[in-house]
């Protein structure tokens, strides 16, 4: 887990630095074009935002059944707000492939609610131990990164 959150640091990081790069370049652009300081905002880009709340406002990223998980990966999906990589983690029913592995003595339940971003750390946590190529590795951490702004979202 500290592997994780302190790859997720120097993501925050990275994009930290990126956007006072940006901001210096805009600052810049700004003093010799002084009368053009305002920012339009499409009305797509504003509904974004709400339709991201809405979402996140149904689910629970700590306490989410595999059944729930798929519904929301859809939903996120479906409104652009997940790419395909991320759709596809989201979206495979781990518990059921799992029960169906020869020998699995479990119960299979897609109700059960589980920790999603916990376990999406964990994931991430093997993938990297395991040597997950680049992109999988990078999908995961776009994807925690996005479960934990999900998370303080839905507290709002």
């Amino acid at each position: 887990m500290i592997t994780a959150n302190s790859t997720i640091s120097s993501y925050y990081q990275t994009a930290s630095a990126s956007t006072k790069s940006n901001q210096t370049q805009a600052e810049g652009a700004s003093s010799s074009h002084p009368s053009k300081n305002t920012v339009n905002i499409s009305s797509g880009a504003q509904g974004l935002a709400g339709i991201e709340q809405e979402i996140a406002n149904r689910y629970d990223v700590t306490n989410l059944s595999e059944n729930e998980r798929i519904a929301m990966s859809q939903e996120l999906f479906d409104n652009q707000l997940i790419s395909p990589f991320q759709y596809a983690v989201m979206s495979f029913p781990m518990e059921e492939a799992v029960s169906n592995f020869p020998g699995y003595e479990g119960h299979y339940d897609p109700n059960q609610k589980v920790n999603y971003l916990q376990q999406s750390i964990d994931q991430f946590d093997f993938a990297k131990s395991a040597g997950a190529s680049t992109q999988e590795l990078q999908t995961r951490e776009k994807l925690i990164t996005f479960l934990e702004s999900f998370k303080i979202d839905s507290n709002a």
